[in-house]
Protein backbone atom coordinates (compact mmCIF):
# COMPACT_ATOMS: atom_id res chain seq x y z
CA UNK A 1 0.00 0.00 0.00
CA UNK A 2 0.80 3.46 -1.11
CA UNK A 3 0.96 6.58 1.48
CA UNK A 4 -1.40 8.24 -0.57
CA UNK A 5 -4.02 5.18 -0.36
CA UNK A 6 -3.86 4.77 2.99
CA UNK A 7 -4.35 8.41 3.67
CA UNK A 8 -7.04 7.68 1.44
CA UNK A 9 -8.13 4.74 3.20
CA UNK A 10 -8.03 6.74 6.53
CA UNK A 11 -10.27 9.59 5.07
CA UNK A 12 -12.81 7.66 3.57
CA UNK A 13 -13.54 5.72 7.43
CA UNK A 14 -13.60 9.10 8.46
CA UNK A 15 -16.18 9.87 5.93
CA UNK A 16 -18.48 6.93 6.25
CA UNK A 17 -18.31 7.39 9.81
CA UNK A 18 -19.70 11.17 8.77
CA UNK A 19 -22.65 9.55 7.58
CA UNK A 20 -23.76 7.16 9.94
CA UNK A 21 -23.56 10.30 12.55
CA UNK A 22 -25.52 12.17 10.37
CA UNK A 23 -28.31 9.35 9.33
CA UNK A 24 -28.30 8.87 13.75
CA UNK A 25 -29.19 12.42 14.36
CA UNK A 26 -31.50 12.61 11.78
CA UNK A 27 -33.48 9.32 12.91
CA UNK A 28 -33.14 10.45 16.37
CA UNK A 29 -34.72 13.99 15.49
CA UNK A 30 -37.85 12.04 13.73
CA UNK A 31 -37.93 9.96 16.79
CA UNK A 32 -38.34 12.76 18.74
CA UNK A 33 -34.99 12.07 21.01
CA UNK A 34 -32.42 14.31 18.81
CA UNK A 35 -30.26 14.82 22.73
CA UNK A 36 -29.54 10.70 23.31
CA UNK A 37 -26.67 11.57 20.86
CA UNK A 38 -25.24 13.79 23.76
CA UNK A 39 -24.85 10.24 26.24
CA UNK A 40 -21.28 10.04 24.34
CA UNK A 41 -20.38 13.45 25.01
CA UNK A 42 -19.31 13.74 28.66
CA UNK A 43 -16.45 11.21 27.96
CA UNK A 44 -16.27 11.91 23.79
CA UNK A 45 -15.90 15.94 23.83
CA UNK A 46 -13.25 16.43 26.82
CA UNK A 47 -10.98 13.14 25.34
CA UNK A 48 -11.37 15.28 21.55
CA UNK A 49 -10.49 19.06 23.44
CA UNK A 50 -7.72 17.28 25.48
CA UNK A 51 -6.08 15.96 22.43
CA UNK A 52 -6.08 19.34 20.90
CA UNK A 53 -4.78 20.48 24.09
CA UNK A 54 -1.87 18.74 24.56
CA UNK A 55 -0.79 18.99 21.03
CA UNK A 56 -0.79 22.39 21.24
CA UNK A 57 1.37 22.47 24.08
CA UNK A 58 3.83 20.10 22.35
CA UNK A 59 4.40 22.63 19.20
CA UNK A 60 4.55 25.46 21.75
CA UNK A 61 1.26 26.62 21.36
CA UNK A 62 -0.25 29.25 23.56
CA UNK A 63 -4.02 28.12 25.11
CA UNK A 64 -5.96 31.19 25.76
CA UNK A 65 -9.23 29.31 26.58
CA UNK A 66 -10.69 25.85 26.75
CA UNK A 67 -13.94 24.55 27.20
CA UNK A 68 -14.35 20.75 27.45
CA UNK A 69 -17.58 20.22 27.28
CA UNK A 70 -20.69 22.80 26.41
CA UNK A 71 -24.64 22.79 25.92
CA UNK A 72 -25.24 25.89 25.13
CA UNK A 73 -27.41 25.54 22.27
CA UNK A 74 -24.87 25.45 19.44
CA UNK A 75 -23.29 22.83 17.89
CA UNK A 76 -20.03 23.53 19.56
CA UNK A 77 -20.11 20.87 22.65
CA UNK A 78 -16.28 22.27 23.24
CA UNK A 79 -13.35 24.02 22.15
CA UNK A 80 -9.48 24.92 22.65
CA UNK A 81 -8.49 28.40 21.65
CA UNK A 82 -4.97 28.93 20.81
CA UNK A 83 -2.45 30.97 19.41
CA UNK A 84 0.52 30.91 17.59
CA UNK A 85 3.36 32.54 16.06
CA UNK A 86 2.82 32.67 11.91
CA UNK A 87 6.36 33.23 11.26
CA UNK A 88 7.16 30.18 13.41
CA UNK A 89 7.60 27.05 11.16
CA UNK A 90 7.10 24.71 14.18
CA UNK A 91 4.10 26.42 15.00
CA UNK A 92 2.24 26.50 11.90
CA UNK A 93 3.46 22.66 11.26
CA UNK A 94 1.77 21.77 14.68
CA UNK A 95 -1.68 22.97 12.97
CA UNK A 96 -1.53 19.77 11.05
CA UNK A 97 -1.08 17.93 14.24
CA UNK A 98 -3.10 19.88 16.44
CA UNK A 99 -6.15 19.62 14.02
CA UNK A 100 -5.60 15.60 13.70
CA UNK A 101 -4.85 14.51 17.10
CA UNK A 102 -8.14 13.64 18.10
CA UNK A 103 -7.83 10.97 15.58
CA UNK A 104 -4.86 9.68 16.42
CA UNK A 105 -5.02 10.43 20.40
CA UNK A 106 -8.50 9.00 20.43
CA UNK A 107 -7.15 5.55 18.99
CA UNK A 108 -4.42 5.55 21.14
CA UNK A 109 -6.69 6.26 23.73
CA UNK A 110 -9.60 3.39 22.98
CA UNK A 111 -6.07 0.73 22.80
CA UNK A 112 -4.71 1.64 26.13
CA UNK A 113 -7.99 1.45 27.36
CA UNK A 114 -8.44 -2.18 26.10
CA UNK A 115 -5.79 -3.45 27.40
CA UNK A 116 -6.84 -1.89 30.85
CA UNK A 117 -9.43 -3.54 31.46
CA UNK A 118 -8.89 -6.28 29.54
CA UNK A 119 -5.14 -6.84 30.12
CA UNK A 120 -5.77 -10.94 29.64
CA UNK A 121 -6.70 -10.18 26.05
CA UNK A 122 -3.65 -9.91 23.50
CA UNK A 123 -5.17 -7.09 20.62
CA UNK A 124 -2.51 -7.21 18.90
CA UNK A 125 -3.46 -11.16 17.74
CA UNK A 126 -6.50 -8.93 16.15
CA UNK A 127 -5.03 -6.14 14.71
CA UNK A 128 -1.83 -7.75 13.16
CA UNK A 129 -4.10 -9.53 10.88
CA UNK A 130 -5.40 -6.34 9.47
CA UNK A 131 -2.05 -4.87 9.69
CA UNK A 132 -0.88 -7.17 7.36
CA UNK A 133 -4.50 -7.44 4.82
CA UNK A 134 -3.57 -3.54 4.43
CA UNK A 135 -0.24 -4.51 3.36
CA UNK A 136 -1.42 -6.16 0.57
CA UNK A 137 -3.89 -3.72 -1.32
CA UNK A 138 -2.43 -1.90 -4.42
CA UNK A 139 -5.94 -0.16 -5.27
CA UNK A 140 -7.93 2.23 -3.03
CA UNK A 141 -10.88 0.25 -4.74
CA UNK A 142 -9.76 -2.68 -2.59
CA UNK A 143 -10.26 -0.91 0.48
CA UNK A 144 -14.12 -1.23 0.45
CA UNK A 145 -14.12 -5.18 0.15
CA UNK A 146 -11.67 -5.28 2.74
CA UNK A 147 -13.83 -2.54 4.61
CA UNK A 148 -16.58 -4.71 4.46
CA UNK A 149 -14.87 -8.14 5.56
CA UNK A 150 -13.06 -6.71 8.61
CA UNK A 151 -16.62 -4.97 10.26
CA UNK A 152 -17.71 -8.53 10.04
CA UNK A 153 -14.66 -9.84 11.27
CA UNK A 154 -14.11 -7.63 13.91
CA UNK A 155 -17.31 -8.72 15.71
CA UNK A 156 -15.26 -12.13 17.15
CA UNK A 157 -13.27 -8.89 19.53
CA UNK A 158 -16.69 -8.64 21.20
CA UNK A 159 -17.93 -11.19 21.28
CA UNK A 160 -14.25 -12.32 23.26
CA UNK A 161 -14.54 -9.74 25.29
CA UNK A 162 -18.01 -9.93 26.63
CA UNK A 163 -17.43 -13.62 26.98
CA UNK A 164 -14.74 -12.71 29.34
CA UNK A 165 -16.84 -10.13 31.37
CA UNK A 166 -20.52 -8.74 30.77
CA UNK A 167 -20.29 -6.31 32.96
CA UNK A 168 -16.86 -5.32 31.65
CA UNK A 169 -17.68 -5.33 28.43
CA UNK A 170 -20.83 -2.82 28.88
CA UNK A 171 -18.26 -0.27 30.23
CA UNK A 172 -15.63 -0.80 27.76
CA UNK A 173 -18.34 -0.53 25.31
CA UNK A 174 -19.80 2.95 26.40
CA UNK A 175 -16.08 4.33 26.56
CA UNK A 176 -15.07 3.40 23.21
CA UNK A 177 -18.56 4.37 21.96
CA UNK A 178 -18.01 7.80 23.52
CA UNK A 179 -14.01 8.26 21.96
CA UNK A 180 -14.50 7.01 18.62
CA UNK A 181 -17.17 8.64 18.30
CA UNK A 182 -15.71 12.16 18.73
CA UNK A 183 -12.89 11.57 16.57
CA UNK A 184 -13.43 13.37 13.60
CA UNK A 185 -11.80 17.04 13.66
CA UNK A 186 -14.29 19.73 13.18
CA UNK A 187 -14.37 22.20 10.50
CA UNK A 188 -12.45 24.79 11.86
CA UNK A 189 -9.92 22.05 12.74
CA UNK A 190 -9.63 21.32 9.21
CA UNK A 191 -8.87 24.77 9.11
CA UNK A 192 -5.38 24.10 10.68
CA UNK A 193 -4.62 21.28 8.88
CA UNK A 194 -4.81 22.91 5.51
CA UNK A 195 -2.42 25.39 7.01
CA UNK A 196 0.06 22.70 8.75
CA UNK A 197 0.24 20.56 5.76
CA UNK A 198 1.68 23.33 3.67
CA UNK A 199 4.69 23.45 5.97
CA UNK A 200 5.11 19.81 6.61
CA UNK A 201 5.10 18.85 3.20
CA UNK A 202 8.48 21.39 3.05
CA UNK A 203 9.46 20.01 6.03
CA UNK A 204 9.12 16.24 4.56
CA UNK A 205 10.88 17.15 1.59
CA UNK A 206 13.84 18.39 3.68
CA UNK A 207 13.80 15.04 5.23
CA UNK A 208 13.80 12.81 1.92
CA UNK A 209 16.39 15.05 1.00
CA UNK A 210 18.58 14.12 4.18
CA UNK A 211 17.65 10.73 4.56
CA UNK A 212 16.39 9.24 1.73
CA UNK A 213 12.61 8.14 0.31
CA UNK A 214 13.22 4.80 1.17
CA UNK A 215 13.55 5.85 5.16
CA UNK A 216 11.17 8.44 5.53
CA UNK A 217 8.43 6.84 3.20
CA UNK A 218 8.37 3.36 5.24
CA UNK A 219 8.02 5.12 8.62
CA UNK A 220 5.18 7.21 7.47
CA UNK A 221 3.17 4.21 6.12
CA UNK A 222 4.17 2.30 9.22
CA UNK A 223 2.48 5.43 10.97
CA UNK A 224 -0.50 5.51 8.67
CA UNK A 225 -1.46 1.71 8.22
CA UNK A 226 -1.24 1.44 12.14
CA UNK A 227 -4.09 3.95 12.46
CA UNK A 228 -5.93 2.95 9.79
CA UNK A 229 -5.67 -0.97 10.94
CA UNK A 230 -6.78 -0.10 14.19
CA UNK A 231 -9.62 1.90 13.47
CA UNK A 232 -10.77 -0.90 11.21
CA UNK A 233 -10.46 -3.08 14.14
CA UNK A 234 -12.84 -0.98 16.43
CA UNK A 235 -14.96 0.31 13.87
CA UNK A 236 -18.04 -1.82 14.11
CA UNK A 237 -18.23 -0.23 17.82
CA UNK A 238 -19.25 2.92 15.34
CA UNK A 239 -22.55 1.02 13.71
CA UNK A 240 -23.18 -0.63 17.19
CA UNK A 241 -23.32 2.95 19.06
CA UNK A 242 -25.91 4.14 15.95
CA UNK A 243 -28.05 0.56 16.65
CA UNK A 244 -28.36 1.24 20.05
CA UNK A 245 -29.02 4.34 20.28
CA UNK A 246 -31.73 3.98 17.34
CA UNK A 247 -33.23 1.50 19.27
CA UNK A 248 -33.45 3.18 22.47
CA UNK A 249 -35.15 5.99 20.65
CA UNK A 250 -37.44 3.90 19.28
CA UNK A 251 -38.74 2.14 22.73
CA UNK A 252 -38.63 5.32 24.67
CA UNK A 253 -40.96 6.88 21.82
CA UNK A 254 -43.48 3.68 21.94
CA UNK A 255 -43.42 4.13 26.06
CA UNK A 256 -44.27 8.08 25.96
Amino acid sequence: MSIIIGLMTLFFLLFIQRQVELYTTAKLTRLGYPKLRFVTAFIGVPAHEISHAIVCLIFGHKINEIKLLQFNGTPTLGYVNHSYSKRNVYHRIGNLFIGLAPIYIGLILCVLFTQLLFSEIDFTSFNRPIYNELLEVTRFTDIVGLFISNLFSSVDLHVILFTESNVKYVIWLFVMSSIITHIIPSSSDFEGVKDGLIFLILLVSLLLFAFGISVISSVLLSVILNLVSVFLSFYVVIILTSIILICTAKLLSSIF
